[in-house]
C-alpha cells in the first residue's frame, strides 16, 4: 500500500457581495460611521468588504472541514503590498476597502515541496476563496490480467493515476486510487482503429479482461471545424479527475469514440478536445454527437525574465485580448525541480483585474519578509520552467454543453542545476496530480 500526498492549491471563487461606499469627506476613521474606514487618497468613507479564505483538509470541499495547513496566507488590498493575515482553524476573514485585491496562499511539506498560489481579482469576481494545501489518497497497484488479445491488437488502459498500453496476453499492474477503482480503455487494431471500448468499476483485488468479448462496440461521432488542430482526445470527467480513453492524430481520424448506452451512467459527462501545440478547444457533452471546433487565437507573450534580487522570481509580459467566452483568466506558472526540491508559483489574473489593459506585465509579488517564505522560495541556480495561458470558458465548473479554450506560451529561465531523470519523472507526476485534483480545467493542459 502506498500513500500518495498531492501538494496542491485548489481554488474555487464564489460571489458574495460588494462593499458599500458612502460619499463623505474624512481625514481619519473617526470622521466616518462606525465600522467604516477612511480612504486617505480620496478622503471618502468606505464600508469594507470581507474576504473569506478557507484552507480545507480535503477535496471535494466540505463546509467546516478546515485546518491550519497553510505555511502562510497574505492579502493585497488594492495595488499595495501583500501583508500576512491570521486565521482560526484554517478560516481567514479579512476586510478590504478596494474593489481590487490579491490573495497568496503558501503550502509546504517541510521536505522540499512548496507551492504558492496567487489570485488577482476584483470584488465582482468573488470574495470567498477555498483551497486544499494537501490532499492524501491511499493508492495501490491493481493487477490486470488480459486474455485473448490477438496479434497486432493493443489494449490502451487508463485510471486516474496511470496508463498502460498492453500488447500481449498476461498480467500487468496499474496504479489506482484504493477503493475507487475506475478503469477505461480501448482496443485498437494494427491500423489504430478502435474496435472495442471498456469501462471497469469497483475492482479491488484484481481484474481480468477478455479482449475478445468484454467491453462493447463504441459509438463513432464526427469531428468538424478542426482546421489548424493536429490531435484530439476523448475522456470522461469524474469527481476525482478525468480519464482519457482516446488520443489520436486528426490526420489519422476525424471521428471520436464514445461509450455506448450499455456502459454509460446517469451522471456521466464527457470531454472532447481538439488541440495543436499551444491551443485547445474542449467541449463537454452528456451524450455523443457531431461536434464542431474552432481553435482560439494565439496568445502573444514574451519569454519570461528572471530576477534574483531581493528574491528569485519571474516577470511576464503578454497581450490581453477581449474575451470570446463569458469567463476569462490568465494563468502564469513558474516551476522548479531538482533531486531535492519541487517548487511551484502560480498566479491567476482575472479579466476584471486586468481591466482591458492591452499589454500586461506581471511580476510575482515580494513575499520574502513573511515567516515561512524560505519553505516555498524559488532557488537561485536552478532552472525554472514557465508558462502563460489564457483560459476562457462558459462556466466555472464543467456542465453539459460547456466549452473551454486555452492558448499558451512557454519559456525557460535560469540554470539547470543537475536535474536528473528521476527528478523530472517525480516533477511530472506531481504536476499531473496537481492538475487532476483541480475542479476547474487547468490552464496549460485542460484535462
Amino acid at each position: 500500500m502506498k500513500n500518495l500526498k498531492v501538494k496542491t492549491c485548489l481554488a474555487v471563487l464564489m460571489l458574495v457581495g460588494c462593499g458599500e461606499v458612502k460619499t463623505l469627506d474624512c481625514d481619519t476613521a473617526e470622521d466616518c460611521a462606525l465600522g467604516q474606514a477612511c480612504i486617505a487618497e480620496t478622503h471618502t468613507c468606505v464600508t469594507p468588504t470581507e474576504l473569506t479564505i478557507e484552507i480545507h483538509r480535503s477535496f471535494p470541499y466540505v463546509d467546516g472541514d478546515t485546518h491550519d495547513d497553510a505555511r502562510f496566507v497574505a492579502v493585497q488590498d488594492g495595488d499595495g503590498s501583500f501583508s500576512p493575515v491570521s486565521g482560526t482553524n484554517g478560516v481567514y476573514r479579512v476586510p478590504i476597502t478596494s474593489d481590487r485585491y490579491g490573495i497568496a496562499v503558501a503550502c509546504a511539506d517541510g521536505n522540499g515541496t512548496g507551492t504558492v498560489e496567487i489570485v488577482q481579482q476584483t470584488i465582482a469576481d468573488g470574495t470567498t476563496y477555498r483551497i486544499a494545501c494537501e490532499v492524501s489518497h491511499q493508492t495501490e497497484d491493481l493487477a490486470v490480467t488480459v486474455t485473448n488479445l490477438a496479434a497486432g491488437q493493443t489494449l490502451h488502459l487508463a485510471s486516474y493515476l496511470g496508463r498502460e498500453d498492453i500488447v500481449a496476453n498476461g498480467t500487468t499492474s496499474l496504479w489506482v486510487l484504493s477503493g475507487m477503482v475506475e478503469l477505461y480503455g480501448t482496443l485498437t487494431d494494427s491500423d489504430g482503429q478502435v474496435a472495442r471500448i471498456f469501462r471497469i468499476l469497483g475492482a479491488s483485488s484484481g481484474v481480468t479482461i477478455d479482449a475478445a468479448v468484454d467491453g462493447a462496440v463504441p459509438e463513432h461521432h464526427a469531428l468538424t471545424g478542426t482546421s489548424g488542430g493536429d490531435s484530439f482526445s476523448v475522456g470522461i470527467h469524474r469527481l476525482h479527475g478525468s480519464v482519457q480513453w482516446q488520443n489520436a492524430s486528426l490526420a489519422s481520424s476525424q471521428e471520436y469514440v464514445m461509450l455506448p448506452p450499455a456502459l454509460r451512467q446517469a451522471d456521466d459527462l464527457y470531454q472532447v478536445r481538439v488541440s495543436d501545440e499551444s491551443r485547445a478547444h474542449t467541449r463537454m457533452v452528456a451524450v455523443g454527437g457531431p461536434l464542431e471546433f474552432e481553435l482560439p487565437t494565439l496568445l502573444a507573450a514574451s519569454p519570461a525574465t528572471l530576477v534574483t534580487t531581493p528574491f528569485v522570481h519571474t516577470v511576464h509580459s503578454f497581450s490581453a485580448t477581449p474575451p470570446v467566452l463569458p469567463l476569462q483568466e490568465y494563468r502564469i506558472y513558474s516551476q522548479q525541480s531538482s533531486s531535492a526540491i519541487y517548487r511551484v508559483w502560480q498566479a491567476t489574473l482575472s479579466s476584471g483585474w486586468i481591466a482591458e489593459a492591452p499589454l500586461v506585465t506581471y511580476e510575482f509579488p515580494d513575499l520574502s519578509a513573511i515567516p515561512g517564505f524560505a519553505d516555498v522560495a524559488l532557488l537561485d541556480g536552478h532552472q525554472i520552467d514557465t508558462s502563460i495561458t489564457r483560459t476562457e470558458r462558459t462556466s466555472l465548473v464543467p456542465v453539459d454543453g460547456g466549452e473551454m479554450t486555452t492558448s499558451g506560451s512557454a519559456s525557460t529561465v535560469g540554470e539547470d542545476a543537475a536535474t536528473d531523470h528521476g527528478a523530472r519523472r517525480d516533477r511530472d507526476l506531481r504536476a499531473a496530480s496537481l492538475r487532476s485534483r483541480d475542479p476547474r480545467p487547468r490552464s496549460s493542459r485542460p484535462d
